[in-house]
């Protein structure tokens, strides 16, 4: 392989992580918000891990917005 194909294959790996993370910060910011509006946690095991769903939601949200700007 040359250095070109290598430096693709970085790029590549760098952009999937990226997306990966991207993904998962938007999942997390909308679990958030969902906490935060209704008053509690989808699903069983968060339900049961979070023992304030509207304050988890509110700091959740405070941090996504926090890093964006």
């Amino acid at each position: 392989m040359t250095r070109q194909q290598h430096q693709g294959d970085r790029l590549f790996i760098i952009g999937v992580l990226a997306l990966t993370l991207f993904i998962l910060a938007i999942m997390w910011a909308v679990l958030g918000v969902h906490a935060l509006l209704l008053g509690r946690m989808p699903g069983h095991r968060l339900h049961q891990r979070v023992r304030q769903p509207r304050l988890w939601g509110g700091r959740v949200y405070t941090s996504a917005v926090a890093k964006v700007n």
